[in-house]
């Protein structure tokens, strides 16, 4: 059933964004350079960008001098391992007024933060959940329906549409207002054992408050080249995790 179009309410200042990218493991360095690469790109004046070490010191000092004198701040996690203990730490070391969380294997497509910062001038928006298409690697499984696009992360048929408002976001690539954290964070234990997170918030005000889906530009074609690869296990090809918004691209191999 369709959900009644809530008003726009403009006029809020535009919002400062922070970026931020976890990963644990330097087995996927590569793919989580072109993340934080484009995502440099893109970047406003006022935003961050930071890259939370889970718990591997000698990845997190590789970085931190990789990455000196750039905008990408590396720290190591201070939380529990995992996750939620790495988000949190994000949390914890950025100012912004909205946090953009982007999974370490996916990579934004051309103008990607500014759709979310579009969608956060309106004022009824807490959160809002980015469109996640897949790249395939390979020739796609003839087997594999539009439907299972969750088993790799992604989009799949049965979301709401865009600009919709939605229950929770793919944890891929997502967004939150900071002052809504308090209200809607699940504690770390169950946060940490269903990766990845997925959740949305609202504001307390009965009038105003609703999770939004970012996928509001539309990006027609195949999904950006270069997108990273998340293998199906004991499957004939792999899909990709790739974040950014846009409409939902065919998954082929072209």
């Amino acid at each position: 059933m369709a959900l009644p179009e809530q008003p726009v309410e403009r006029g809020l200042p535009t919002p400062s964004i922070a970026v931020v990218i976890c990963t644990w493991t330097a087995d996927r360095l590569d793919l989580l350079r072109a993340a934080v690469g484009e995502s440099l790109a893109q970047l406003g004046r006022c935003d961050e960008l930071v890259v939370v070490i889970d718990h591997n010191e000698v990845l997190r000092a590789q970085l931190a001098r990789e990455w000196h004198g750039t905008r990408a701040r590396v720290v190591g996690s201070e939380g529990p391992r995992g996750l939620s203990g790495a988000r949190n730490t994000g949390v914890g070391a950025t100012k912004a007024d909205v946090l953009v969380f982007l999974d370490d294997d996916a990579l934004p497509s051309a103008g990607w933060l500014g759709t979310l910062r579009e969608a956060f001038e309106d004022a009824t928006v807490a959160a809002v959940g980015g469109g996640v298409v897949p790249r395939w690697s390979a020739e796609r499984p003839t087997w594999f329906p539009d439907e299972f696009g969750w088993v790799v992360g992604c989009d799949y048929t049965g979301l709401a549409p865009d600009g919709a408002e939605i229950r929770n976001p793919i944890g891929a690539n997502m967004a939150v207002r900071r002052d809504v954290l308090p209200l809607g964070i699940p504690s770390a234990p169950s946060w940490a054992a269903t990766p990845p997170v997925r959740w949305a918030v609202r504001r307390p005000s009965s009038a105003s408050g609703s999770v939004g889906t970012g996928r509001r530009a539309a990006s027609s074609g195949s999904p950006p080249p270069g997108c990273t690869t998340t293998c199906l296990p004991n499957a004939p090809g792999c899909a990709t995790s790739c974040a950014g918004v846009g409409t939902k691209a065919s998954p082929s191999g072209s």
